[in-house]
């Protein structure tokens, strides 16, 4: 994907940078158009610190300065062009008009000879855009899907940097939250100066745990990018689809809890639950970064309309029409009432023999999905959970959750964008189905069960026996 920008554009001199992300080590030609006329080209191969620095571009070596044969006239007008010669397309901020220069007043005899002429092309600073979750909002399936447009938002002036990436495949910035732990902290000094000159127009930052960073942290990052304008792009999900999307997800984390115990506590303890009470989050980046800074995207509200939310997100939140292709495939599928149930009692089971549980297990669970002998016992597990179903209902508008919605859209109902309307979402009632935990009284799913869990441990003690070698 070819990139670049136009820097400083003087009567004698054009410099800024040109490059292929997809050929890192190749130099880019350039032609200088001046009203309608090729005035030469060049070859951008000049070294960049700021440009090894960002990652995508080799050994920086991409930047040029074209030096006109004669410099252009003061007394007139001049359209320019800067383009790739491979396909004339002008660079970012490569087309652009040189105007004449002002008349001077009368020069005393004291008076210095004028400098050339010269028009900078301002790198204005980038807009930041902070993407900071909730969990359970499609935050990896966006994070995928910026990876994989990269270039093309590149292209745009839109960078989602790879500074903070131990690993490509690794979609999220999270190498970025551990290195704001370390205040001050020299290398983030460095990076963000670069992306700060780099003279892209968007800065995209993407992770859920932001939400949990301390202010003071938020303050020091608000320090790196300086004067730049910030946009912290939250999405809002229905409680009611919310809560039992992250009791699932908990249960894969390691949890005990049933559905029931969870939605209990979390009624409970509402007013001091992020994600319920979203004032605990958008008050915090508020007092940081200012309250215009936030742009509340109704998740839920597009889901009801079947809206893709790379789509929404692109145009809505980056101010970018994204014409990749993608691919309709899921990051995280639900994993039903019965899978859940099951792995909420392996949980229990790993926390008596262990202590505790976590995702080693259910990751452990994952990579014995072909091990016929489990699936044999996992049938006999489900057929019975099958005479257990439970429902439970979840309603976004009972007390104490009530309130709570009035307040958040009286703080931010403003600050929704995408859809019509001041609600974070609309409020619904939703029946929850669940296995009932009284299914373990039948003795042959508690003996399933068992042996589930006896194959599992095995298998985690496998992967570590390898993993030690």
């Amino acid at each position: 994907m070819l990139v670049g920008n136009v820097d400083i554009v003087q009567r004698d001199q054009i410099t800024g940078w040109a490059a292929d992300t997809e050929a890192p080590l190749t130099a880019i030609a350039v032609v200088v158009i001046v009203d309608g006329h090729e005035a030469g080209r060049v070859s951008a191969d000049l070294f960049r610190q700021d440009l090894r620095d960002l990652g995508p571009y080799g050994d920086g070596r991409h930047g040029f300065t074209f030096m006109f044969s004669e410099p252009l006239s003061a007394d007139l007008d001049h359209d320019l062009a800067v383009c790739f010669v491979t396909t004339g397309n002008p660079l970012a901020r490569g087309q652009l008009k040189l105007q004449r220069a002002a008349p001077e007043a009368t020069m005393g005899p004291a008076a210095c000879p004028s400098r050339p002429s010269e028009q900078r092309v301002t790198t204005r600073m980038p807009c930041y855009v902070i993407h900071i979750g909730l969990p359970k909002t499609g935050t990896k399936y966006l994070q995928r899907e910026f990876c994989r447009a990269r270039s093309e938002m590149l292209a745009d002036g839109i960078c989602y940097p790879t500074e903070f990436w131990p690993e490509l495949q690794i979609f999220a910035h999270h190498e970025l939250l551990r290195d704001l732990s370390q205040i001050p902290n020299p290398k983030l000094e460095q990076v963000f100066s670069t992306l700060n000159a780099s003279g892209h127009r968007k800065i995209l930052l993407s992770c859920e745990g932001f939400i949990g960073v301390p202010r003071e942290r938020l303050e020091y990052l608000r320090s790196l990018i300086r004067a730049s304008e910030v946009r912290i792009a939250f999405f809002a999900r229905r409680w009611s689809d919310w809560i039992p999307s992250q009791w699932q997800q908990t249960v894969k984390q390691g949890a005990v809890e049933s559905l029931a115990e969870m939605y209990s506590k979390t009624l409970a303890t509402a007013a001091g639950d992020y994600g319920i009470n979203y004032n605990i989050i958008l008050d915090k980046f508020s007092d940081v970064f200012g309250p215009n800074s936030i742009q509340v995207v109704p998740y839920s509200s597009l889901l009801d309309q079947n809206s893709d939310i790379f789509e929404c997100f692109s145009r809505d939140v980056l101010g970018w029409r994204s014409d990749v292709r993608r691919k309709n495939e899921l990051v995280h599928t639900s994993m039903g009432a019965p899978l859940t149930e099951l792995i909420r009692c392996l949980n229990v089971l790993e926390t008596r023999r262990q202590g505790s549980s976590g995702y080693h297990l259910f990751e452990a669970f994952n990579s014995m999905s072909t091990d016929h002998a489990l699936q044999s016992d996992m049938q006999q597990i489900f057929d019975v959970m099958q005479g257990y179903m439970g429902q439970t209902t979840i309603d976004d508008d009972c007390y104490p959750l009530r309130g709570i919605l009035t307040e958040i859209n009286e703080r931010y109902g403003k600050r929704v964008i995408g859809v019509g309307g001041s609600e974070i979402f609309q409020k619904r009632r939703r029946v929850v189905e669940f296995v009932r935990t009284d299914f373990l009284l039948d003795d042959t799913a508690r003996s399933a069960v068992d042996r589930v869990y006896a194959a599992v441990r095995q298998r985690i003690t496998t992967l570590s026996a390898k993993s030690a070698a």
